[in-house]
């Protein structure tokens, strides 16, 4: 099913194979991966469209927007693609707005993302850092007299604001 979706969506396209592998490893750049990890062969792209394997999540978040579909269209999980699909925008997947509208925050600012992939790999320590450093800049951009959001750290057992001392 992933195999037959992917091929018709991409002959909608008017694409070839090798245009959608180079199209996927430009837009894996893009989204902060070196060559190495952004690399596809042609012959793995034929194995998906021929339904040998499946694409994994790296190339399910690159190929469903490309497409203008859901990564849940491409696997069989939905059956409608107009319906499923928000202009292209794979953050239709979530039904908490609150969740889809940070989704496509990210998903629209390439800068945002790179945080994002970066803070999925980052030990919690790393991560309360980088909040921290984030606070003190917005500090200074609204003034140091000013009060900022006292956001707390999901981490922080005591329940003190990030950076306060406990």
């Amino acid at each position: 099913m992933f195999g037959d979706r992917l091929k018709a969506l991409r002959n909608e396209k008017d694409m070839t194979q090798q245009q959608m592998v180079d199209a996927i490893i430009a837009r894996l750049i893009e989204r902060g991966y070196s060559k190495e990890d952004a690399a596809l062969s042609l012959g793995t792209y034929r194995n998906w469209e021929q339904n040998v394997s499946i694409a994994n999540s790296k190339y399910l978040a690159v190929i469903a927007p490309m497409l203008e579909t859901t990564s849940d269209y491409l696997l069989g999980i939905g059956t409608d693609n107009e319906d499923d699909a928000l202009e292209g925008d794979i953050t239709g997947n979530y039904f908490d707005k609150g969740t889809r509208a940070i989704a496509r925050a990210i998903a629209a600012d390439r800068d945002l993302a790179l945080l994002f992939d970066a803070a999925r790999s980052s030990s919690p320590e790393v991560i309360r850092l980088a909040h921290e450093m984030l606070k003190t800049m917005k500090r200074k951009e609204v003034g140091d007299g000013e009060d900022i959001d006292q956001t707390r750290h999901p981490d922080d057992a005591d329940g003190e604001p990030v950076g306060t001392p406990g």
